[in-house]
This record gives structure tokens, C-alpha cells and sequence, in this order.
């Protein structure tokens, strides 16, 4: 019995120490991760896109147990042939970060949260596309950026998603409910599952409708090789 408590006791110490330092930590570098993720938005953005948001937080809340970096009322868009073109408005995206890491100042982000709202992804032609945000890097460039991305999962709640070709008249349109996607790069490929409830609103290719308005509870699989971009 005395061994018991004791183990509950060093588990509860543990515990208060870990919460403490980690609260600690966002309290005190919190302005210090905003900063740099501005800072990376400022220099490796293009001009001409414009990106609005009402608040940056980092947080322990919001997805406990990760921390993540939130975007409240997120908006990107940019002029394309004289008309505002808006890429995604959502109401939240919180960028998950590993608290180890973190502590070593490698900003890394692991985990995508995007809720309530819309991404709509558009090809318009050869080259010409809304989703193309961030500036072309010259061969003698050799900056390097704070933030990096080592994904691992992405996050969809409430999210109306829409990916046009122009030029070929196809339309693919789905509705994420509460879906989460497991992303596992091994042997030169990525390993990609989905699950969650979605609905496949519109598929349709050459204008012609191959799926309308279908709900599915998504669990499954996908083998993407980037090197030959096929699966």
C-alpha cells in the first residue's frame, strides 16, 4: 500500500511539474513564436496575396495535448485578372507544434487543425493557380526558413472544400464534417488514410456529374508515389 501511494504521489508531482513548466513556456515565448511565424509570412509570402486574420495564440487548450499555434477568422486571397479570388476563410487553424521540440527552438509543424468555413483551390491554366503563395526562390537564395513542416495528420471539422480546374471543366467538391487524415512518408512513398464522417457533394470531370450529394464514413487508405505523382 505505502509503495501505491508513493507511486501515485512521484506520478502527481510529475504531472504538476510538467503542466507548470509547459504553461510557463507559453506564457513567457509565446510572443516569441508569433513573432517569427509573422516574420515568415512577411518575407516568404508574395506581395500580391493578402492574408487576414483577428488573432494569433498559442495555446494547450484548444487540442490538448498538443499545443498548437491558432489563427482565429483566417482569410487568404489575392487579385487574379482583376477579381479578389479568395484561396480559404475559415474561423480557426491551429498549427500543432511538439512541446520538445520546441523547447530546443525547432518550430515544426506536425499537425493541421482547420475548422468551420472554406478552401477553394483553383487551377486556371498552365502555371496559374490560387494556391501558388509563396515566392520563388532563386537558385543563389540561401536563406533559410524558421518554420518547417514534418506533417503527420491533418484535421478537418466543419470545412467545405472545392478543387476547380478551369481549362478542363472538372469539379471536385467535398464537405469534411469532423475528418481526420494520417499522413506516413516510408519507401519513397506516403501513406495516407482517412476516417471520419464526410460528403461527396460534386464530382464531376469534362462537366460530366459522376457522384452528387453522397455521405460516407470514410476509413480507408490511399499510396501516393511523388515521384511518379500517382497513386
Amino acid at each position: 500500500m505505502k509503495f501505491l501511494l508513493k507511486s501515485i504521489r512521484f506520478i502527481s508531482l510529475t504531472a504538476v511539474v510538467f503542466i507548470t513548466l509547459t504553461l510557463g513556456f507559453i506564457f513567457f515565448y509565446s510572443g516569441h513564436i508569433k513573432d517569427i511565424l509573422l516574420n515568415e509570412l512577411r518575407t516568404q509570402v508574395k506581395e500580391e496575396v493578402t492574408i487576414e486574420l483577428k488573432n494569433i495564440e498559442l495555446t494547450w487548450v484548444t487540442h490538448f495535448p498538443d499545443i498548437s499555434l491558432e489563427l482565429s477568422e483566417l482569410k487568404i486571397y489575392q487579385k487574379i485578372d482583376n477579381k479578389q479570388d479568395t484561396l480559404i476563410s475559415v474561423k480557426a487553424l491551429g498549427l500543432g507544434l511538439d512541446i520538445s521540440e520546441l523547447l530546443q527552438n525547432d518550430f515544426t509543424i506536425e499537425k493541421i487543425f482547420i475548422e468551420d468555413g472554406f478552401c477553394s483551390m483553383k487551377v486556371f491554366g498552365k502555371d496559374n493557380t490560387n494556391f501558388k503563395l509563396l515566392k520563388t526562390k532563386k537558385t543563389s537564395d540561401s536563406s533559410s526558413t524558421e518554420i518547417s513542416f514534418e506533417l503527420e495528420s491533418i484535421h478537418l471539422s466543419n470545412l467545405n472544400y472545392q478543387f476547380r480546374n478551369m481549362s478542363e471543366n472538372d469539379i471536385y467538391s467535398v464537405y469534411f464534417e469532423k475528418t481526420t487524415s494520417n499522413l506516413v512518408f516510408e519507401d519513397n512513398e506516403w501513406d495516407i488514410s482517412l476516417e471520419g464522417p464526410l460528403s461527396v457533394e460534386n464530382i464531376s470531370v469534362n462537366q460530366t456529374e459522376y457522384v452528387l450529394h453522397r455521405n460516407l464514413d470514410a476509413n480507408f487508405n490511399l499510396l501516393y508515389n511523388p515521384i511518379e505523382k500517382s497513386f
